[in-house]
């Protein structure tokens, strides 16, 4: 049997850094290793892109990072305010497009399979694009999930956001065309100051899985309620809060969702978890004691095997294997 010493295991870990380094090639790998949310004897970056070049300091925490997948693509997208700038990367991270001007900060796919990004859609393969009729804007719903999603063949449902406890949308058919009406729901009989962390559309369950806190600040350390609803006849129930599970100590902006589970960063336990939204308990969990990943926005693609943070401190995106 092969013994080794704690000088070996320092050698071993070394060596594993090195390769790790060697393979994603240089640009401040290492230093970036190094500063990750994540300890250090579990290296998960897999790729990364430097932003900082074109994102000021400044700007930086006004973008949202977002997925979408269609028509046999998938990108992973930093998306600026009010229309001025998106970058469009595929899962890899390879630069794809960049993108100006297209009239808002929301991001969903529509009942034609097509990519809309404010109020432009978009090709899968973004060659061509058209501006949506009568100058719709699909207003973004939080800083991560989908803004807005198809609940029948020729239905969507977009334009998301709270009120106090009131939850509003509208619906749209096929075509962009307002239905004349904007539905609205209380979410709750005692919660109010609510905001959207994220919505998630989970197409092979045929759900959506709403994340809520009464915090409104994406930095700030929140309790967030789930509740799950059928994406087909998209419909919530009054007061949904009321009866829904909750979760303490979660960091707003860190919250994601992938394979049927709820994505966070637990302060209480200084760790990311993987939470079950049904009853808020843990399926397991990733220990990092040190970082405060509140600088971190946070994506995860929903059928799993990697997900992506942006950090608004050095502009760096980094993609990241799954760790659950």
């Amino acid at each position: 049997m092969e013994i080794r010493t704690p000088f070996a295991l320092k050698i071993l870990r070394a060596f594993m850094v090195a390769a790790v380094v060697a393979s994603l090639g240089s640009c401040g790998v290492l230093g970036f290793i190094f500063s990750t949310p994540f300890p250090q004897t579990t290296v998960l970056a897999k790729a990364q892109a430097d932003l900082s070049g074109v994102i000021s300091s400044s700007s930086a925490d006004s973008f949202n990072l977002k997925t979408v997948a269609t028509g046999g693509y998938e990108y992973v997208m930093l998306i600026g305010p009010n229309g001025g700038v998106a970058y469009v990367y595929d899962t890899d991270l390879n630069l794809k497009k960049t993108l100006t001007n297209f009239g808002g900060n929301g991001l969903m796919v529509d009942t034609s399979g097509n990519i809309v990004l404010g109020s432009t859609e978009f090709s899968p393969d973004f060659s061509s694009s058209s501006t949506l009729t009568s100058g719709i804007t699909v207003f973004s719903a939080g800083s991560t999930g989908v803004d807005g999603f198809v609940d029948s063949p020729t239905s969507q449902v977009a334009d998301f956001g709270v009120n106090s406890n009131v939850l509003a949308y509208i619906p749209f058919p096929s075509g962009w065309i307002p239905s004349g009406s904007q539905v609205t729901v209380p979410l709750s009989s005692y919660l109010s100051n609510l905001t959207i962390d994220g919505i998630f559309e989970d197409a092979s369950a045929g759900t959506v899985t709403f994340a809520i806190s009464p915090s409104g600040n994406n930095s700030s350390t929140t309790t967030a309620y789930f509740f799950t609803v059928n994406r087909s006849g998209f419909t919530i129930p009054t007061n949904v809060l009321d009866s829904s599970s909750s979760r303490d100590h979660l960091v707003s902006a860190s919250i994601g969702y992938a394979q049927g589970s709820i994505f966070a960063y637990d302060t209480s336990s200084s760790s990311f978890v993987q939470i079950n939204p049904a009853n808020g308990s843990t399926k397991n969990s990733f220990y990092s004691p040190t970082n405060d990943p509140s600088h971190l926005r946070f994506v995860y693609r929903v059928g799993g095997g990697s997900f992506y943070g942006f950090n608004k401190t050095t502009r760096i995106l980094t993609k990241y294997a799954a760790w659950w």
